[in-house]
């Protein structure tokens, strides 16, 4: 038995009773698509007969992720029925419930059959009370761009830095001023400030989960990034994310649609989910955050982009993910606001 088998077959021995008579031989090993942390699909002949196994990165903890916060967001997720439940976990890595899904496509994150049941869920999600799991209720970008803020003097450092190449650095360099004092504060003067809820922050296709048999049920899974953040973040991130697929085998391991979002579809988003809130909500006032919103979703997993490179041994081009975001952050803001 070597190291790897050692590691998985210790944590299922400690935290699933009914797997704890099995052996390295008996485990079928899939790793799945992740550009944060290390996933894996874990089945044998055994009931259950399939668990997941997430190995948890250290970059990022403290800056982007709480992953004692996020515990707790995620049992409470689980309390309310939307998400999986917990065999067991540790610092770096958690054992949690399989749940029989398809996930999402790019295509079906834009018919309207699928993101009908996305806006309901969502605006359930958006509902959950974590108050007693969260001691920090300040929204995401009220503290990430605060001028003295780790994140921002994170993101500056990185891209300063010597871990890059010549070229890498000369793609750092043309970028530089997306993190500028004056682009921050741009940021700053349009964030919405009110209309806060619980947020996922991170809706795309591989945390959405299909339902069978019929399909017509999603789950939200993976809230390491979740936080309280404006109503119309979610919204906005899940169409911006509509526009990249992670399943590319090549580099730059993602592939990216060119052009803007179809505005009538997420319109029709926005219809839907306040339809199914049930809430007394402004649609051109949550229609203006979702596009608000895409530019945020964009300068922040840049940022996200910039601190994982060369942090990690994920296969994944992070710098070109930031120069892809770079480039629809900038077309957007032309078309919200006629400047660059």
């Amino acid at each position: 038995m070597n190291n790897i088998d050692q590691f998985f077959i210790n944590h299922i021995q400690q935290f699933v009773p009914s797997w704890s008579h099995l052996q390295s031989d008996d485990l079928r090993i899939t790793k799945t698509i992740g550009i944060t942390n290390k996933t894996y699909i874990i089945e044998a002949d055994a009931t259950p007969n399939k668990i997941i196994f997430r190995h948890f990165g250290e970059v990022g903890v403290g800056l982007f992720l709480n992953r004692e916060q996020e515990l707790h967001i995620a049992k409470q997720v689980a309390k309310c029925k939307m998400g999986p439940h917990f065999y067991g976990h540790t610092q770096h890595v958690r054992l949690e419930e399989y749940i029989e899904n398809e996930v999402m496509s790019q295509e079906s994150m834009k018919d309207p059959e699928t993101y009908t049941q996305v806006a309901q869920t969502l605006c359930k999600f958006h509902q959950i009370d974590v108050s007693n799991q969260m001691n920090d209720r300040t929204p995401l970008f009220e503290k990430n761009l605060e001028e003295n803020s780790d994140f921002l003097q994170q993101v500056r450092e990185k891209v300063c830095s010597n871990l890059f190449s010549e070229d890498e650095k000369s793609i750092l360099s043309n970028m530089a001023h997306w993190f500028s004092e004056e682009e921050v504060k741009f940021l700053q003067s349009i964030l919405p400030k009110d209309d806060i809820v619980f947020s996922h922050n991170d809706l795309l296709a591989n945390n959405i989960l299909l339902i069978p048999p019929n399909f017509d049920k999603v789950m939200f899974i993976d809230f390491e990034y979740s936080s309280y953040n404006f109503r119309g973040f979610d919204i906005a991130n899940y169409f911006n994310e509509s526009q990249f697929s992670y399943l590319n085998p090549n580099p730059p391991y993602f592939y990216i649609e060119e052009g803007m979002i179809d505005e009538e579809i997420l319109k029709d988003f926005v219809k839907v989910y306040i339809e199914k809130s049930g809430l007394d909500l402004d649609y051109q006032n949550l229609l203006h955050q979702v596009y608000i919103g895409q530019l945020f979703s964009h300068f922040f997993w840049a940022a996200w982009g910039i601190i994982m490179a060369k942090s990690n041994d994920i296969v994944f081009d992070y710098l070109s993910f930031v120069e892809v975001r770079y480039h629809k952050y900038y077309q957007l803001k032309k078309h919200l606001f006629g400047k660059q």
